[in-house]
Parts: structure tokens; C-alpha cells; sequence
């Protein structure tokens, strides 16, 4: 049998541990996994597999029968298109650029779809000669795929210079 000052010695540090007492807060909140990611990392992604000039991340990033449609109304259908797309791009005016993002929104539509909207600005790297920063900005329809999140349709718009 515990007497009652062990029982009490007991209960202080289970309140201890268990409400957050302890510097750093509580040790079971300490050791909770962390919230998996939201559907605004596709943004994040794709900016990433933009400077990395990473086809195969672009890739990854897009559903299998994803749609897109380019800055000039180009429509295209299916993650190896719109890689084959983007690695055109990458290959020629793009390369000398890098991508930031801004004013990252997302509106879910339900528990597993979402809009994610998002300015960006292309800046020309050093390697760049006479080309000019642009603005625009991408709306990604994004989807719950496992625990992360894919695009299942996008459009990109250029703002006038």
C-alpha cells in the first residue's frame, strides 16, 4: 500500500509531466509526432523543384493525370507532359532564374482537396543577361495523396510588365 505522502509526491509529478510544468512544456506533448504537412507545401515544392531545376521533383509533384495550363493558355494533360513542359522551360529562359513566393493562401474545398493560391516573382540570376524580373502568380488545385499532398490541376499567370 502507498502512503499518502508517496501518493501525494505521485500525483505532483505525474501533473508535472502530464500538464506541462516542466521547461519546454508538457513531456507527452514533447513526443507527439508532428501534424503532418498541409496542402500549402505544394507551393513550397514547387518553388524548391523550380531553383533546383528538378524535373524529377516537378514530376512528383504532379498527379498522374494532372492538368495545366501555361502562362500563354497552353492546356496540356498528364504529369509527363507537363514535366516534358517544364523541362523545355528549364532548359532554355528559365534556367537563369529563381523563384520566391508570397501571400501563400489556401482554401479547402473538403477534407482532402484544396486551392492554393500564391504570388511569385522570378528574378534573373547573375548568369542572366538583360532579362528582366518578372511577377506573376500560380492557383494549384492540390489533393490528399497518402499522407502528403499532389496537384491535380494548375494555371499560371503572368503579370503585364
Amino acid at each position: 500500500m502507498i502512503g499518502p505522502m508517496k501518493t501525494k509526491l505521485l500525483a505532483g509529478v505525474f501533473a508535472w509531466v502530464v500538464l506541462g510544468s516542466c521547461p519546454g512544456g508538457s513531456a507527452l506533448a514533447q513526443s507527439a509526432p508532428p501534424a503532418p504537412p498541409g496542402p500549402e507545401v505544394v507551393a513550397k515544392q514547387f518553388v524548391d523543384a523550380w531553383n533546383a531545376h528538378d524535373m524529377a521533383a516537378f514530376g512528383d509533384l504532379f498527379a498522374t493525370d494532372a492538368d495545366w495550363v501555361t502562362a500563354s493558355g497552353s492546356r496540356m494533360n498528364g504529369r509527363e507532359k507537363i514535366r516534358a513542359y517544364l523541362a523545355e522551360e528549364h532548359a532554355t529562359w528559365a534556367k537563369t532564374t529563381r523563384m520566391e513566393a508570397a501571400n501563400v493562401h489556401v482554401r479547402h474545398l473538403n477534407r482532402s482537396t484544396a486551392m492554393v493560391f500564391f504570388d511569385w516573382t522570378l528574378t534573373p540570376t547573375q548568369d542572366a543577361k538583360g532579362a528582366k524580373v518578372r511577377h506573376g502568380n500560380n492557383v494549384l488545385l492540390a489533393t490528399k495523396f497518402g499522407p502528403g499532398w499532389i496537384v491535380a490541376a494548375g494555371q499560371v499567370a503572368r503579370k503585364p510588365e
